[in-house]
């Protein structure tokens, strides 16, 4: 698609974050992880002692960390990496299975009309319109595991479409 001139944008929501380490240098991906580790471990506090980080490129769970902690979500998206041109990455983290694992606890309460839970379930969905309206995109992709979890099954009821890869035999 990017190769077509479509701008493109890539969210890697695997939890085995394929497409990020493929996408980008192992260092590099380090240094980003290294980066957000303590606001993945206690959000509130680190954003309020350094605001700076949402200038450089962030992981998809590091977006989603507000929601997970039922705070605000992010009024200023961090920009996306850079990959070729027209095609941008947000970088996958392995512990996005904490954010799986809230998704769960609140399902139920999406049926009783909880705004935190109802936040939780269509947030992807919200983030990737806010990156497709802020930056141009015409396609956003999102990588997800090979699992019917509860993770992939909220992006695959709030998406426009989805591909089912498979082997031709």
């Amino acid at each position: 698609l990017a190769e077509m001139g479509h701008k493109t944008l890539l969210v890697d929501l695997d939890p085995q974050c394929n497409m990020t380490i493929w996408g980008i240098p192992t260092e590099q991906l380090h240094e980003i992880w290294e980066k957000e580790d303590k606001y993945i471990d206690d959000y509130e506090k680190a954003i309020n002692e350094n605001e700076d980080i949402l200038n450089s490129s962030r992981s998809i769970h590091f977006i989603l960390k507000p929601t997970e902690d039922g705070l605000n979500d992010l009024i200023k998206l961090p920009p996306p990496l850079e990959l070729k041109p027209n095609l941008a990455l947000i970088p996958g983290r392995l512990s996005v299975h904490k954010f799986e694992n809230r998704i769960a606890e609140r399902w139920s309460s999406v049926y009783l009309g909880d705004n935190l839970a109802i936040r939780t379930i269509t947030n992807i969905r919200n983030i990737c319109s806010k990156y497709g309206e802020e930056y141009g995109y015409d396609y956003i992709i999102i990588d997800t595991s090979p699992s019917l979890g509860i993770l992939n099954k909220i992006i695959i009821s709030t998406v426009d479409g989805f591909f089912v890869p498979a082997q031709p035999d």
